[in-house]
């Protein structure tokens, strides 16, 4: 709906040379909505990377309390925080270029980069270390990927079905509205062993870690 007198939206058409069947959306960086959307981008990222640390502090902070009034510890050492982005775009070189990598479902492998590949509810997540590999433009998966949609899963997995699996598996399920639980699934979701399996030319895995407990929003 427009007010008298407004025009309707013209989105700005750039020359590509991007087949016009390929119906490839983008945005030139040069224009002003490109530049825009970068620095939207970057501010997302920037409040997504904050939020981490903030959560991290208080986990840290909560285990720290609890091991030293249920263990008895009053000194413990925690390693590096790992932190990686996903569903972003980077400015970097490749193959003497410099352009433009979106890593959509991806994140960061560069050599020796930590990183965190995770599973789905009540099954495993890997650290990895990135191996550099140029062929993938130094990227692995940020996880196992979904084989069903979200709406598939709610309607072939019940809520008490979900939430009673992960009881069976000991895992910890913290949530206040459930009634879109069931949209991650574990089986909703490839096997993380099988997908990590298939780019260890990309990644050396570190560690596999057990799911305790589920936080979700």
């Amino acid at each position: 709906m427009f007010r008298t007198g407004e025009k309707p939206f013209q989105p700005a058409v750039y020359s590509s040379v991007v087949p016009l069947q390929w119906d490839l959306a983008y945005l030139s960086t040069d224009s002003e909505t490109g530049k825009d959307y970068l620095r939207w981008m970057n501010l997302a990222m920037a409040f997504a990377n904050e939020n981490r640390w903030h959560m991290m502090r208080v986990v840290i902070g909560i285990v720290k309390r609890l091991a030293e009034k249920y263990a008895g510890i009053t000194e413990l050492e925690c390693s590096k925080p790992i932190s990686c982005h996903h569903n972003y775009a980077a400015y970097e070189e490749h193959y003497g270029k410099k352009v433009w990598i979106h890593r959509k479902g991806a994140i960061r492998a560069g050599d020796g980069e930590l990183g965190i590949i995770p599973g789905a509810m009540g099954t495993y997540s890997y650290l990895v270390k990135g191996k550099g590999n140029p062929e993938s433009f130094l990227s692995c998966s940020h996880g196992a990927g979904r084989i069903m949609s979200r709406h598939a899963a709610k309607a072939q997995f019940s809520v008490d079905r979900t939430i009673n699996d992960l009881k069976s598996r000991g895992v910890f399920l913290g949530k206040q509205k459930k009634l879109d639980v069931s949209e991650e699934t574990r089986f909703a979701y490839k096997e993380i062993e099988f997908v990590i399996a298939n780019e260890l030319d990309l990644i050396e895995p570190v560690k596999r870690l057990k799911t305790m407990a589920v936080v979700k929003g």
